[in-house]
């Protein structure tokens, strides 16, 4: 069974490694930047619970029938925002999701 799952699904196209942490910089004032971030947060299905300081993340789109489900924390200090992400699906790249969240934090 092992070498037909290696043929379905190559293992290199799957990240399973832990969580990450990732710091940006942000432009503007941070309530908006935080509500732009929850609005984002509603259009993929995403809670937050926390204020303009601290707080967590979870949830996300179900796409083809499938879960795409993220959780972390947020922290932000000044203009420097930390993100720990420490669950997302496997079928997202740590590369493409800190892309994403720098050009969404940072743009």
């Amino acid at each position: 069974m092992t070498g037909l799952l290696k043929i379905l699904i190559p293992l290199g196209f799957l990240d399973v490694s832990m969580g990450r942490t990732f710091v940006f910089h942000y432009k503007g004032r941070r309530e908006d930047k935080i509500e732009e971030l929850r609005r984002f947060g509603q259009e993929y299905k995403m809670n937050f619970e926390g204020d303009y300081e601290k707080g967590i993340f979870y949830g996300g789109p179900r796409i083809l029938g499938m879960d795409f489900y993220f959780e972390g924390r947020y922290q932000v200090q000044g203009r420097k925002v930390t993100l720990e992400v420490v669950e997302k699906p496997p079928l997202v790249l740590w590369e493409w999701l800190e892309g994403e969240m720098r050009r969404f934090i940072e743009g």
